[in-house]
């Protein structure tokens, strides 16, 4: 299987300020070498486009912590897409903290024609036809539709002697419920401007002299989604506005 379409490994998050950033990465500047996919900085933008069903069910399993969660996106990376551009369709699983990303490389309008129209689409290598029929399967299972729009700017690094140790870094995280697409960047922000959501991605541990360095920075894991992260943050002012409707009533008028 082909590593651009199959990605199985164990990922860890953690929430930092600015500061702890610049710390950690000279810390390891020996270490590390930026992405070569980004800008001169291993910068770049990502945009997701997140499925769910209209009861949020996919999202409320995933923030309930259960031992198995899938769910499926559209992303793409440097800017919004044009029908010409290219996306990746995926599907993300997880059992018991080990990931698993499957994900198909199309035209935005192949993207769109497919999941709109239902338009089936052929490949002619073997693991994007095995891909795609997972994905013909997960929708049938679920009645799923746009839910969630995100998009970040990234900055991610490799270890220069071992490239499955990938750690990135996002800030400015966008996100929107209403009218999710892929064809706007409008949305609220989910993070302070100074915090950052690290990623370590790795195969089977986090090598020891990068724990040595989380341990001296005091920088915990804390598992964070940006999805989750935007249902809970709206389910909560949902509940206050509630809860403010309740305390402040409008007062009516008698009539005479």
């Amino acid at each position: 299987m082909t590593s651009m379409q199959i990605f199985e490994r164990y990922e860890k998050k953690f929430v930092i300020t600015d500061e702890k950033k610049k710390k950690l990465l000279e810390c390891c500047k020996d270490r590390l070498v930026n992405d070569k996919n980004g800008n001169s900085d291993g910068s770049y933008k990502v945009y997701s486009l997140y499925f769910d069903d209209k009861y949020q069910n996919i999202i409320r399993t995933s923030t309930s912590k259960p031992l198995y969660k899938e769910k499926m996106r559209v992303r793409c990376y440097g800017r919004l897409p044009e029908k010409g551009d290219v996306v990746y369709l995926e599907i993300k699983k997880k059992y018991q903290n080990r990931g698993n990303k499957r994900r198909i490389k199309m035209t935005y309008q192949d993207c769109l024609d497919y999941l709109n129209k239902k338009k089936r689409l052929a490949f002619d290598d073997y693991v994007s036809e095995q891909v795609i029929k997972e994905i013909d399967y997960y929708l049938k299972q679920n009645n799923v539709s746009p839910a969630c729009f995100i998009s970040s700017e990234r900055i991610a690094y490799f270890d220069k002697d071992d490239e499955t140790l990938r750690i990135t870094f996002d800030r400015n995280i966008i996100t929107r419920t209403v009218n999710p697409n892929l064809d706007s960047e409008s949305g609220e922000n989910l993070i302070d401007d100074d915090t950052w959501v690290m990623e370590v991605k790795f195969n089977r541990a986090i090598p020891l002299w990068f724990v040595q360095i989380l341990s001296n920075l005091e920088i915990y894991n804390q598992p964070f989604s940006k999805y989750g992260k935007t249902f809970i943050k709206e389910k909560q002012n949902h509940q206050d506005i509630s809860v403010n409707k309740i305390d402040n009533p409008k007062k009516t008028r008698r009539r005479r």
